[in-house]
């Protein structure tokens, strides 16, 4: 029970790997995360209309759903028994965020939405392909790189909002910009392999039904990273052709 550091599976415990007879199963996994993805894309096109017709209600929309979506996600991640009803919550408010800034990337690039979607499911497909067939493991190495990295995301993130010419570096320098956003696509695409690996690690174990919600919701918030990230790129190479 030891093998990873996500805390949300270091809350399954013994008790909860004891009854096969409501063990969590792929078939269970792959429902939950199917309901959150449509909710996901019914709030994305309400945040889209809601803000097609009022133009001005886009903070409002930001605001609430990114402070909705961060309270959600934390409390789905360490009280797994409440994973269900806040990673609803959590893909609903997600699901606003996605829209604007889907309406926002139609209105410097047409098509850009639909693009995005389209290579977030090839990265998606490639990977459990790779997963799958044992091409790429999520060894113990593995995961403590992907740990480290994160770590040195959210710092270099901070720094850049501290220091405003870290952000003007990248800002002004298209080589820089594109080389970053292709190491964070890269990088959330790997984040699936660990991702599948919880999955496999759930059902092996014969976790409780209840963390597939659990993983359903690690799963969403790895191909949000990767849509927003690839509709980064496509502005960045929008802007650099017009």
């Amino acid at each position: 029970m030891q093998r990873t550091k996500n805390p949300i599976l270091n809350q399954v415990s013994n008790a909860d790997v004891m009854d096969r007879s409501n063990s969590a199963s792929y078939l269970g996994i792959s429902i939950k995360t199917g309901i959150l993805l449509l909710t996901t894309i019914i709030s994305g096109l309400f945040a889209w209309f809601l803000i097609s017709t009022k133009p001005e209600s886009a903070v409002t929309i930001l605001s609430v759903s990114g402070i909705t979506a961060l309270i959600s996600v934390l409390l789905a991640s360490f009280i797994p028994r409440m994973a269900m009803p806040f990673s609803i919550l959590y893909t609903l408010a997600e699901g606003f965020i996605l829209g604007a800034i889907t309406v926002v990337a139609e209105l410097f690039a047409p098509g850009i939405g639909m693009t995005a979607v389209i290579i977030t499911v090839v990265i998606f497909g490639v990977m459990l392909a790779l997963y799958s067939s044992r091409t790429i493991r999520a060894t113990s190495k593995f995961r403590k790189f992907m740990f480290s990295t994160i770590i040195a995301i959210l710092i270099f993130s901070i720094l850049g909002a501290l220091i405003p010419q870290i952000s003007a570096l990248f800002a002004n320098n298209f080589g820089l910009a594109i080389g970053l956003s292709a190491f964070l696509i890269i990088y959330g695409a790997f984040m699936l392999i660990l991702n599948f690996d919880q999955a496999e690690y759930i059902v092996d174990a014969g976790a409780d039904k209840m963390y597939e919600w659990s993983v359903s919701l690690g799963l969403m918030i790895t191909i949000f990273w990767i849509y927003i990230e690839v509709i980064r790129l496509l502005i960045i190479l929008a802007a650099n052709r017009d």
